[in-house]
């Protein structure tokens, strides 16, 4: 887990996010510890999984949508904007800084125990939290109760993403995520 923490802390000091938000997202109590931290690789991740668009564009739903892969929401300042506005990096930034908080909560609500296991399965898990969200991924039944075994049951998680609707939708996407659990066996 430290190595998943330093480099997302570090990635996000190299995109400006401030220093009390690093804190937070890490949830360090003394944000010394949190100048240490980036999440490079997360976002680079992210961004080959989801894409990065200075726009407002459609998703594959038809659901507007900006930057790497955020769906605009009601209180977003882009909402209602048309497809092709463009939206700067500093906000593009802002709102990723946003989902990715959002998927590490999520990902610890679903996984109390994600800090002990092995960083491919941290990233897959915050991957997924971040493509899905909570409410979708908590669908994934089987998966989860393979990933709550002691040992996680890192082949059976595997196989519950093949078999599913996600997999058809994204199969390059989940495949990625299905041979990183694979590699864990």
């Amino acid at each position: 887990m430290h190595d998943l923490r330093h480099t997302f802390a570090a990635r996000l000091r190299r995109f400006g996010v401030s220093n009390e938000v690093r804190k937070d997202l890490l949830a360090h109590a003394n944000s010394d510890i949190t100048t240490h931290y980036s999440a490079g690789e997360l976002r680079e991740l992210l961004e080959a999984d989801e894409g990065i668009k200075h726009e407002v564009y459609l998703d594959h739903l038809g659901k507007a949508t900006t930057g790497i892969g955020h769906l605009i929401l009601k209180g977003d300042d882009e909402h209602g904007w048309p497809v092709g506005a463009i939206v700067s990096e500093e906000r593009v930034s802002e709102l990723f800084t946003q989902d990715v908080q959002t998927a590490l909560k999520d990902a610890l609500w679903l996984h109390p125990d994600l800090d002990s296991w092995p960083i491919a399965g941290q990233i897959t898990v915050v991957s997924l939290a971040f493509q899905l969200g909570a409410p979708r991924y908590s669908k994934f039944v089987k998966h989860h109760e393979a990933l709550e075994q002691d040992p996680p049951m890192w082949m059976t998680a595997a196989a519950e993403l093949r078999d599913s609707k996600l997999y058809r939708q994204t199969p390059k996407r989940t495949e990625r995520h299905a041979q990183r659990l694979e590699s864990l066996a």
